[in-house]
């Protein structure tokens, strides 16, 4: 074959489309990758945050054994004893779950 017949096979569309297709390989395999390392990446700086919220998330303290005790019927929050009486009815959230109870005596401190 000679020189401009080679030049004429490299100018042919389906020459061009074909290494418009290798391109558009190697770019999409590259993007792939930039976009997998942006995440890595991302997700590294993220760590400690997502680390120190699940640390102070009330769920995560209440499953460390702490409760949360609301009295009923208005769901008032329990802060002290002075909020509740004998016989009233509570609420206790758990770490997994809650309880009913009912005030059978307070005890000062």
């Amino acid at each position: 074959m000679d020189q401009s017949a080679r030049a004429l096979a490299l100018l042919s569309p389906a020459n061009r489309v074909r290494q418009a297709a290798e391109r558009l390989v190697t770019t999409r395999a590259r993007l792939t990758r930039a976009m997998e390392a942006m995440t890595d990446r991302l997700r590294a700086r993220l760590r400690p945050a997502m680390a120190q919220l699940n640390a102070l998330s009330p769920l995560a303290i209440l499953s460390r054994g702490y409760a949360l005790a609301w009295k009923l019927p208005g769901n008032t929050l329990v802060r002290t004893t002075g909020d509740v009486a004998e016989q009233d009815e509570l609420r206790i959230q758990v770490g997994q779950g809650a309880l009913r109870a009912t005030v059978t005596s307070i005890e000062e401190e």
